[in-house]
């Protein structure tokens, strides 16, 4: 607020002033709306998509404002200026990607306001297919009916459950609507479908609009009319009479004279089939047999259309029987010929015994030694209460199913327990023991167990025993390459628990490729040793390829509740190789350190490729429950290589990722992903094993695919996210990027789920999904093979690796940890070894190749595991399996076991 004055002077000097008081106030930013096209949806590079938005501005009208639209990947989009209300509106031809549009306003202050939208634009549009299937061309339904509209659609872009389909008729309109199934059928049940003939149609819409027709013709026809005028119901005669029957049959449709008409009796059969006259009267006389007969008249039209009329009439006999035992069955020497019966008599004279109540024609037999149904047999094999008996020809207690015979007493040579499936081998059967790999199904259980390779880790090739009780050696392990240049592959084994500074300060043990036989792990190569109390460096450890290009590998070392920011903010380790000796992990190379408190960094580790072009190896680190997306929702950081320096995350990265909702701990478990998409770049797995989409923290794993440009990138944007199928399955608990297992050109993915429940509660599975890997949010159900564990509580997938070629055929193989596995001792845990090729769909343990079995309850062996490295330079890739509950070195010492590769294998 200010004033403005004038002041006027005169030639003399005098003066006059005018004063005035002005309020400015600065302007308001205009504001932008976009209100379409809609996220979420499939569009077409051939459908114009129709931009529509909302603009305005508090001291400008809207068309003085500037408007520019843009897509990130095709530039500038040419679409209408404001109208005067404010709307906007154009169409635009996108290209096949995903786009992200953003609107900018500009008033003419400068002042701007955006807004954005994200679009996935496929290929051109394939219009939907559509076949009618029922009823058929000239199918004739009678008026009242149901008529089941049946027919099959298809689309190539948005699948058949995509589609919107409707049925139509050419006389009553629109039928209605129905939902395609998955394999593309569609029903509905049209009902009170006027008379005439209809040309029925399918109609199916897809998402842009394009339809398809199918049809069929059907003619809604009446049927005739038919009514028994006489006898009137239940009318007597007497034997001999002839029966005179009367009737009206008569149809809109047909002239009443062409119908064709039945007369039946249920005790004679059909006894007439004149038709009617052109009135619709027809007749017929007939002597029918003694007995109730219910007399039926059926009219059939030119259709095949029928209606029936039903009458009874009784004709009485003239012989009667005693009855004496009450059943309704009369003594045959009791005949009395009479049409007026005494009481007492009955029309049936075939009782074979008048004086059990219980013995007549069609009585239940039982085995009584009495001839109950009487049909001149004692005990006969269909009596009521008879016995299956079955012959064992091999005398193991079992019989042949193919030889069941039925009698009220046994047989020679039967017994009654009859499922054998080899009655030729007294050593088949259902109570045998099944031999694996014998290629005899020795207990009938309908397969021959395969047999798995057992064998013990304490015989293995190389024992890594802990230092002392309660360090948890082998809680994680990794196979880090070739640290001091020696031409074999080294290893790297957490004891997260470990006191060799303060009390689970924790330490991370290397040993150099070479060893055989047992190593106390005092004698390490190296032990990187953690800071402080309760830091619990080594619970994660991870090779990081050759940061610095000096032909030496390096390492990456996690301590999640390191306190060096705050409080657990955590911190990951890289250490460049090649060192040896005891070092303080507070002098490695560089520190890479959670930003706040409780952020856990350093839980996923990975090496991951060059993302950013440098030639350098990059590093992806996670804090799985940093808070930027949501509260614990998780975040991982990209680190380049080339100009790696120590401090806090955010401050060292060149791009993030967060994750989408609180709880979702992204980042939790990390791994390079290789080439998923054939792209020539490498591509990253991040897991998030609470995240809700297919449950309670079902889990997920998202796909990122690289390059990327930088800057934090929200999890939902990533190429892909597959998550588990149940609730608590925690998909994403370990992740691997085997390579391309099939030589397609496309890397492919493994992902351990240690809740799957399939089978029972915590039997675990992991998950081979062959690259390319389908776009979107997509169930692990989905995935091309599944390897499930064989009982409740195995927790298959706890851990998952390469295997590399561990059998040197050629084909790479898979690894896997099952902490839960009983095969040793209660929960002493196992790895498992899979030989590729693999097929599709789900196998068992009964389908792994080799168990690395611990021999103690509790041992949880397999709750790490690594494999693809060459430990004893033979040419055969090596397994390494983390056993954190080992007592070896003491009591929860742990321990971490390494199998060589051979062709035994």
């Amino acid at each position: 607020t200010g004033e403005v004055g004038l002041v006027v002077k005169d030639t003399r000097g005098a003066s006059a002033v005018a004063k005035v008081t002005l309020d400015v106030l600065p302007t308001n930013p205009p504001s932008i709306t976009i209100t379409g096209p809609v996220e979420g949806r499939r569009y077409y590079t051939d459908v114009p998509l129709l931009f529509t938005a909302q603009v305005s501005d508090p001291e400008s009208d809207p068309e003085a404002l500037s408007v520019r639209w843009e897509s990130d990947v095709q530039g500038e989009l040419a679409i209408d200026a404001p109208s005067p209300s404010g709307n906007i509106e154009g169409e635009v031809y996108l290209s096949e990607a995903n786009h992200i549009i953003t609107v900018r306003a500009e008033d003419p202050q400068g002042n701007t306001d955006t807004d954005s939208i994200f679009l996935e634009v496929g290929g051109p549009n394939s219009p939907p297919t559509c076949t009618f299937d029922a009823p058929e061309v000239d199918t004739v339904v009678e008026s009242g009916e149901v008529v089941l509209l049946e027919g099959t659609v298809d689309d190539a872009d948005v699948g058949p459950e995509g589609l919107a389909v409707a049925f139509t008729s050419s006389i009553d309109g629109e039928l209605g609507t129905a939902t395609p199934n998955s394999d593309g059928s569609v029903l509905l049940g049209a009902d009170d479908l006027s008379t005439g003939t209809h040309t029925l149609s399918l109609v199916a819409t897809d998402d842009a609009g394009t339809t398809c027709t199918a049809s069929s013709a059907v003619r809604i026809a009446e049927p005739p009319f038919v009514r028994i005028d006489s006898p009137s119901p239940a009318e007597e005669f007497n034997d001999g009479d002839t029966i005179n029957f009367a009737g009206t049959a008569t149809d809109n449709e047909d002239p009443n004279d062409t119908l064709t008409v039945s007369w039946t009796s249920s005790l004679d059969g059909e006894f007439n089939t004149s038709p009617p006259d052109s009135s619709g009267n027809v007749a017929a006389s007939q002597l029918l047999s003694v007995g109730d007969h219910e007399v039926r008249l059926v009219v059939t039209d030119s259709d095949g259309m029928q209606r029936s009329s039903l009458t009874t009439v009784k004709v009485l006999p003239c012989e009667y029987f005693y009855d004496g035992d009450g059943d309704g069955f009369g003594d045959p020497t009791t005949g009395l010929p009479t049409c007026e019966p005494p009481v007492g008599y009955v029309l049936d004279g075939t009782d074979c015994d008048d004086s059990d109540r219980d013995a007549y024609p069609g009585a239940d037999e039982y085995c009584d030694g009495h001839d109950d149904d009487c049909d001149g047999t004692t005990d006969e094999y269909d009596a009521i209460d008879a016995t299956q008996w079955w012959t064992d020809a091999d005398g193991d207690g079992f019989g042949d199913p193919a030889t069941v015979q039925t009698a009220c007493t046994q047989p020679s040579g039967a017994i009654s327990v009859g499922n054998d499936c080899d009655d030729s081998d007294r050593d088949i059967n259902p109570g045998a023991e099944e031999v694996c790999g014998d290629g005899v199904d020795d207990d009938c259980d309908g397969a021959d167990l395969p047999c798995i390779l057992n064998i013990p880790l304490a015989t293995t090739d190389v024992q890594l025993i802990g230092e002392s009780a309660q360090d948890e050696v082998g809680t994680a392990v990794a196979a880090v390459g070739d640290l001091n240049g020696d031409g074999l592959d080294d290893v790297l084994v957490g004891a997260p628990y470990d006191d060799i500074d303060a009390i689970d300060a924790g330490t991370a043990y290397m040993v150099f490729g070479g060893l055989t036989g047992s190593l106390d792990l005092s004698g390490a190569d190296a032990r990187l040793i953690g800071e402080s109390s309760s830091d619990n460096a080594g619970l994660s450890v991870a090779g990081a390829g050759d940061v610095n290009n000096d032909g030496y590998n390096d390492v990456l070392v996690g301590a999640w509740y390191d306190d060096a920011t705050a409080t657990d903010a955590g911190v990951a380790y890289l250490l460049l190789g090649p060192f040896s000796g005891d070092i303080d992990l507070g002098d490695s190379d560089y520190l890479l350190t959670g930003d706040n408190a409780e952020d856990y960094a350093g839980a996923g580790l990975a090496m991951v490729g060059d993302w950013d072009g440098d030639g350098h190896s990059d590093l992806a680190i996670g804090a799985y429950e940093e808070d930027t997306g949501d509260t614990n929702a998780g975040m991982t950081y990209l680190i380049s290589g080339a100009s790696i320096a120590s401090g806090t995350l955010s401050s060292v990265s060149f791009a993030t990722f967060s994750g989408e909702r609180s709880d979702d701990q992204a980042g939790r478990s990390v791994s390079a992903a290789g080439d998923v998409d054939g792209d020539g770049q490498p591509d990253l797995l991040i897991a998030a094993p609470p995240e809700d989409t297919g449950g309670n923290a079902s889990g997920s794993v998202y796909l990122v695919l690289g390059p990327t440009t930088g800057g934090d990138i929200d999890l939902r944007y990533a190429e892909a996210q597959l998550y588990g199928e149940g609730d608590n399955h925690f998909a994403g608990r370990q992740t691997a990027g085997p390579g391309d297992l099939d030589g397609d050109g496309y890397d492919d993915i493994v992902i351990g789920a240690d809740g799957e429940d399939s089978v029972d509660s915590g039997n675990g599975a992991v998950y081979l999904w062959r690259g390319p890997v389908p776009s979107g949010t997509r169930s692990l159900s989905g995935a091309d093979t599944k390897f499930v564990g064989q009982s409740g509580l195995d927790y298959i997938g706890r851990s998952v690796s390469s295997g590399g070629d561990i059998n040197n055929d050629g084909f790479t193989d898979l690894v896997m940890g099952g902490t839960g596995d009983d095969y040793g001792d209660i929960d002493a845990g196992g790895g498992f070894v899979v030989l590729g090729p693999f097929s599709s769909g789900t196998l068992s343990k009964n389908d792994f190749y080799a168990r690395l079995y611990a021999e103690s309850t509790d041992d949880k062996a397999g709750y790490s595991i690594a494999g693809d490295f060459d430990f004893n330079g033979d040419g055969w890739d090596d397994v390494l399996v983390g056993v954190p509950g080992d007592d070896a070195g003491g009591t929860n010492a742990g321990a971490a076991y390494i199998t060589f590769g051979a062709t035994s294998w």
